[in-house]
């Protein structure tokens, strides 16, 4: 087998072939056999390399990219949302109740409804630093907003004690 040295072909030509193998891919079943054929061909040891050397030469010639930007915006993002929760949202006490609905509402927008259910709750506590309850309870916010169809409601805790009222 050879990597290099085959036939280079056009554009046209490229979409008529992927349309004729599409086409016998779904012959021979539903989505389900389809999906579990492009995984095994994308496995291959061949088409991995094939794979890996066209990916890593198309993010070292064009970095610029709409895909490679959105890759990194991506990042971006994470690494503002972990910072956010970590650093900002950081206190050394009891939140006050504006903080707290800031802190819940941001983990329950980064949070999916399904961590736990797809088993992934441990890797999204590593992605946000966050530990296993505040994730549970962010989860479980999500789950009820999607629940009730409504957006985020307040969260109204109970009096601080440095809020006593002592005159007369």
């Amino acid at each position: 087998m050879q990597i290099d040295g085959g036939k280079v072909i056009g554009e046209r030509a490229a979409n008529t072939a992927a349309k004729l193998i599409e086409d016998n891919l779904w012959r021979l079943g539903g989505s389900a056999t389809a999906e579990k054929v492009l995984r095994k061909l994308v496995a291959r040891p061949l088409n991995r390399t094939v794979l890996a050397s066209s990916s890593a030469a198309s993010s070292s010639s064009s970095s610029s990219s709409p895909s490679s930007s959105d890759e990194l915006a991506e990042q971006e993002i994470l690494v503002a949302a972990k910072a956010f929760l970590k650093d900002m949202m950081t206190t050394k006490g009891r939140r006050s109740d504006i903080d707290a609905n800031a802190f819940w509402a941001a983990a329950t927008a980064l949070v999916p409804d399904d961590a736990f259910h797809n088993r992934r709750g441990r890797a999204v506590m590593r992605l946000l630093n966050l530990i296993y309850r505040a994730l549970k309870k962010a989860s479980d916010l999500r789950s009820s907003m999607q629940d009730s169809g409504r957006g985020w409601k307040y969260i109204h805790t109970a009096p601080h004690q440095d809020c006593v009222d002592w005159s007369p």
